[in-house]
């Protein structure tokens, strides 16, 4: 099959493909970037959503640091909090 059509282009994709539900939950879509290359992702069309997961998850860490500070939990702490769910969460997703 041939296309002739200058809007139309091929291009080639890594050996990975990533692949992710429209309405997959946040910890789901930032627990890609434990599984797959940031060249997989943007092969896979997945890298803007996961930047976009990662600035969302950035915010709700922010706020829940100033939410925190009276009870002297810090943002290092809430960063490895998350982290360690993200973790669990890609184990369950895809054991290995």
């Amino acid at each position: 099959m041939t296309v002739n059509n200058p809007e139309v282009a091929m291009l080639l994709i890594g050996a990975r493909i990533a692949d992710l539900p429209l309405d997959a939950p946040l910890l789901e879509t930032l627990a890609l970037t434990l599984r797959f290359s940031h060249e997989e992702l943007a092969d896979s069309g997945l890298l803007d959503s996961v930047v976009a997961a990662q600035r969302r998850t950035d915010d709700i860490i922010d706020r829940a640091t100033k939410l925190l500070e009276p009870l002297g939990v810090s943002r290092a702490e809430l960063d490895r909090f998350v982290s360690e769910q993200l973790k669990s969460r890609a184990n369950e997703l895809h054991p290995d």
